[in-house]
Parts: C-alpha cells; structure tokens; sequence
C-alpha cells in the first residue's frame, strides 16, 4: 500500500428516487465497507433503484463480486433494483465467468 491517499473512493448521490453510485479506485476486502456503508445509507433513505457505476475501478477481487450480488439480494427484498454501469470488457468477462452478468445494466 501506497500513500498517496485512499485505495477507494466514492461519490454519491440521490435524485428523484435513484441511488447513484460511482466508484474509483480498488475495490476489495479491505475497501469493500465503504461501499457497504454508502449502499446502506441509500438503502435506509428509501431509495427505488441503485446504480453503481464502476468504470474508475482499477481492480476488484471475491470479495467486491459477493457484495455485488449481495446489494442486488437486499435490493429484490426491499422492492427496488440494483444495477451496475460502466463495466468494461474485461470486467465484464468476469461478470460472465462467474455467472453474475444479470446484474449489468445494458
């Protein structure tokens, strides 16, 4: 680890219902509660739909793919969507591999 700054940050916004979320960064055991404690917090405003946006993401391990599929569990309970934007090709392979490209937004 580095020490230039945070491995991982966020920007977060709500708008009309929707729960926006943009990552930058590493996404991984280590930085995966910041991203959990931004969900929760829309989760709790009551929020229809999350989107995450994780094209700044330099890398992402296990660990941000469970939260994933986590965040979209949570958001099929409570009776809002959840959706990921901004994957690229290899991200998106990964997503395929392991069976959870139903959470991409195309």
């Amino acid at each position: 680890m580095g020490a230039a700054g945070p491995l991982l940050s966020a920007k977060v916004d709500s708008r009309n219902g929707i729960g926006r979320i943009a990552l930058q960064g590493e996404l991984d055991t280590w930085t995966e509660p910041v991203l959990r404690e931004h969900l929760d917090r829309l989760e709790i405003d009551g929020v229809k739909a999350i989107t995450l946006d994780v094209r700044g993401l330099t890398f992402l391990d296990s660990t941000a793919l469970q939260s994933f599929i986590e965040a979209r569990s949570r958001a099929a309970a409570n009776g809002h969507r959840f959706l990921i934007r901004g994957v690229g090709p290899r991200v998106r392979r990964l997503f395929e591999i392991t069976g959870i490209e139903f959470l991409l937004d195309e």
